[in-house]
């Protein structure tokens, strides 16, 4: 396909980009006009549950919010999205993605999404 990629790279937890686990379905959707038939996302993100003391969360403990901060000054804050490889699994392949977990190392993990 004409202006798609064979390879789409999400790293430095570019899942972060989805923002919150409720538009990760959305989100991957997006990805797929951008892949050529047999293309592939390669992504990393980190299992952030290691963080709470508590299992009780409101909502999906990957949804966190940053903000960036210099010399005082702050710019507004944003959502970002951690995901475990359990729950990418599940909604990839809810998208037609078929997982690999490449790498794991403790929380970090690596992945590779094929179509």
């Amino acid at each position: 396909k004409p202006g798609a990629f064979d390879s789409l790279l999400l790293m430095m937890n570019g899942m972060g980009l989805a923002g919150t686990l409720s538009n990760l379905e959305k989100f991957l959707s997006h990805l797929k006009p951008l892949m050529t038939p047999g293309g592939q996302i390669i992504v990393d993100s980190c299992d952030v549950q290691y963080l709470f003391d508590e299992v009780h969360h409101k909502d999906y403990y990957g949804n966190l919010t940053y903000q960036y901060c210099y010399e005082e000054q702050y710019g507004d804050s944003f959502p970002w999205l951690f995901v475990d490889p359990f729950t990418l699994l599940e909604i990839a392949q809810s998208q037609g993605f078929e997982v690999q977990i490449v790498f794991q190392d403790g929380y970090q993990y690596l992945a590779r999404l094929t179509q």
